[in-house]
């Protein structure tokens, strides 16, 4: 996806009321909007446009001792 793109996410999962709030949140990426209907969750994402703010992108990974 490119920065500023939205992602409609469609669940069945009532947990995915904590996931993907958390996944914005590690990722950094923009919870929009979120709606409830008698099926379905269903989210909008934006996609973040600043590539160092991933945390996981920015982690520091030890070097491996052999």
């Amino acid at each position: 996806m490119k920065a500023g793109e939205r992602l409609r996410v469609i669940a069945t999962d009532i947990g995915a009321f904590i996931d993907i709030p958390v996944y914005c949140s590690i990722s950094q990426n923009i919870l929009i909007h979120t709606t409830e209907t008698e099926d379905n969750l269903i989210f909008i994402i934006k996609k973040n446009g600043h590539p160092s703010s991933n945390i996981l992108d920015n982690r520091k990974v030890p070097a491996i001792k052999q």
